[in-house]
């Protein structure tokens, strides 16, 4: 079962339309069925919340990647996950107790098309969370990438 095959032409659509929407469902009538009461079965279970597709980001065009640490004196966890949830390029977030010898304990994973794209999403969480002290990690070489299934 194929569920996206991301080529070209739907690559070109993606980017025209400006979001994710619009990738379709490429299998059988049956095999699409039979894929939504599965989904259907197992949200109902509790097992998953939201069924969601992993993309290729990089075949999207986005090549430009960074972790980025903060040291946040005060978290306010509802404010950071309201502002964030605009923000379509920032994928992750989490809170992690600081270390002795990196004394970070916000995390934000940002996905560019290009540098300038990147370096104006940091700055834009920067005035978000009114933060000065932040750790910038470029990706150099994505080696494992997975969904977790448990």
């Amino acid at each position: 079962m194929s569920l996206i095959n991301i080529n070209k032409d739907i690559k070109n659509k993606i980017n025209s339309k400006g979001g994710l929407w619009d990738i379709v469902f490429l299998g059988s009538p049956k095999e699409k069925k039979d894929l939504f009461l599965r989904l259907k079965s197992l949200k109902k279970k509790k097992i998953i919340k939201n069924p969601k597709a992993f993309l290729n980001y990089r075949l999207l065009g986005y090549t430009h990647n960074a972790l980025i640490a903060w040291r946040m004196e005060r978290i306010d966890s509802a404010f950071i996950k309201d502002k964030l949830s605009e923000i379509k390029n920032v994928t992750h977030c989490v809170i992690r107790k600081p270390q002795r010898d990196f004394n970070f304990n916000l995390f934000t994973m940002v996905h560019a098309k290009n540098k300038n794209e990147l370096i104006n999403t940091i700055t834009m969480l920067k005035n978000i969370f009114r933060a000065d002290d932040y750790l910038v990690m470029e990706t150099q070489e994505e080696l494992i990438k997975r969904p977790f299934y448990g």
